[in-house]
């Protein structure tokens, strides 16, 4: 996936980047580095350039923060919004951040790996319950259980036709 974030640029904007005096050699805010701009227009919206080759995409818990922070992003009732231009796009959550068993795909509530009840973690009790004896199928996973990390999403069809990655001078869907 590729977007652009567009400003607002006010009436005779003019770039100012974060440098240092001639004499003194100090930055002119000594909290930033050097050569970042230090007047940033507000932020308008972002553009879509491409969805990617395949309509699954995962987002990283930190990149949704950010864009719910930022107003571009919404979630709820089992989707995740980018409100974007030329439209927003719509994507269905397949798996939010969280634990979940690597042989029947089941969330497992309440931290998985972290809460312990009796000498097990609740990951370790679900599959000791659930799938008892079985190898994990993940062998990335070998305790049958896995900590997700990200939103597992996936973009409706029409859209990721719409906006899929294409070669160069080949025409949208």
């Amino acid at each position: 996936m590729m977007l652009k974030r567009l400003y607002k640029l006010p009436d005779g904007w003019v770039k100012q980047h974060n440098t240092r005096n001639v004499e003194t050699g100090e930055l002119v805010d000594s909290t930033k580095p050097a050569g970042v701009v230090l007047n940033v227009p507000p932020f308008d919206h972002v553009e879509v350039i491409h969805t990617g080759a395949r309509a699954p995409q995962n987002f990283s818990i930190g990149y949704v923060d950010q864009a719910l922070a930022e107003g571009w992003m919404t979630i709820g009732k089992g989707r995740l919004v980018l409100h974007a231009e030329p439209e927003d796009l719509v994507y269905r959550i397949d798996r939010a951040p969280g634990h979940y068993c690597c042989h029947c795909g089941e969330p497992i509530p309440d931290g998985g790996a972290w809460v312990i009840e009796g000498k097990l973690t609740k990951g370790q009790q679900h599959v000791a319950e659930q799938h008892p004896g079985l190898k994990s199928p993940d062998p990335a996973n070998p305790a049958g259980y896995l900590r997700l990390n990200h939103y597992a999403c996936t973009l409706n069809e029409m859209q990721q036709a719409k906006y899929a990655v294409r070669p160069l001078g080949a025409p949208r869907g």
